[in-house]
């Protein structure tokens, strides 16, 4: 919310007054707090939200380009554009070179957050709310010389961008390979580019999925999963635990193995009907071994 509010304040500074907004899904709370920011900060200079002026997207790139195009044929006055956010940006600009225009000359645009990849590219072209908007009019923005030149530059925008992504990701915890994979595709990154990104976060070790499996495993061993189990999940992030070094012996015990799963097992309630079955299944379901869960089922029950 705060920063919409910056962004919007900024461009009221320039002495923008038409401005429109790609606002992200209304049934997502960031969407609705950026969407609140851009419609107080215009309150505030008493300038009412114009609901032409607002358009829904999605967060990513694909919808901004459509509805940035759609505002510019349908509402020709605009002079400045506030994305939600930077994927949202990158499908603004796409929209405003192919309408024949120029950013800063013909059309401001803000996004919120970190774009300095944008503006190393486009130079003041797209400006963070940290930066003087009042220099968007007095610097020169990139004007590409051919459609070609101008998706090359997007594209290298987008590469800049979803390593950035990856290692904000990376830095909050361990993901793999196919969970950041997956990740950066959600949040509407083309195929190519994912690819690429997450080949080079492995290349530097940003991405690693021994780290990520080791992490994992001995995270999951404190939950009291068993192997079985944790075999699943990794394979689920695209990982074999068999690729795994010292798998599994390094990780389990035999004994402890037993002892964790009848110190799970002796937790159940028994009712006196198919309580073995009962403790299997529970057992199984945490992934110890059939051998190891029905051992431990034996032991509960005769020492009842």
């Amino acid at each position: 919310y705060n920063l919409s509010v910056e962004c919007v304040e900024a461009l009221l500074r320039a002495g923008h007054t038409h401005i429109a907004t790609i606002a992200g899904p209304i049934s997502s709370k960031p969407g609705v707090e950026r969407l609140n920011g851009y419609m107080d900060a215009l309150s505030a200079h008493g300038i009412p939200a114009r609901k032409e002026y607002i358009a829904y997207g999605d967060f990513k790139t694909e919808s901004a380009y459509r509805l940035t195009s759609e505002l510019l044929e349908n509402c020709p006055e605009i002079t400045a554009l506030f994305c939600s956010n930077n994927m949202m940006a990158v499908g603004a600009i796409r929209a405003i070179y192919d309408k024949g225009m120029r950013i800063p000359q013909d059309i401001a645009l803000i996004a919120p957050g970190s774009v300095h990849g944008i503006d190393m590219i486009y130079d003041v072209a797209i400006t963070e709310v940290e930066q003087p908007i009042e220099q968007m009019g007095e610097e020169e923005g990139f004007e590409p010389g051919s459609a070609g030149e101008l998706e090359g530059y997007v594209r290298e925008l987008e590469a800049r961008m979803a390593s950035s992504r990856l290692a904000e990701l990376a830095s909050r915890r361990e993901v793999s390979t196919k969970e950041a994979g997956e990740r950066l595709r959600r949040e509407g990154f083309p195929p190519g580019v994912v690819a690429s990104a997450v080949g080079r976060a492995a290349e530097c070790g940003l991405v690693d999925d021994a780290r990520f499996a080791d992490s994992f495993v001995r995270s999951k061993l404190a939950c009291g999963w068993g192997a079985q189990r944790i075999e699943r999940e990794l394979s689920a992030r695209g990982i074999e635990a068999t690729a795994l070094e010292g798998w599994p012996y390094e990780y389990f015990d035999p004994a402890e193995e037993r002892s964790r799963a009848l110190a799970l097992a002796s937790r159940k309630r028994l009712t006196g009907k198919n309580d073995y079955a009962k403790i299997v299944r529970f057992l199984v379901g945490r992934g110890f071994g059939m051998g190891v869960a029905c051992d431990a089922a034996h032991q509960v029950l005769e020492e009842a």
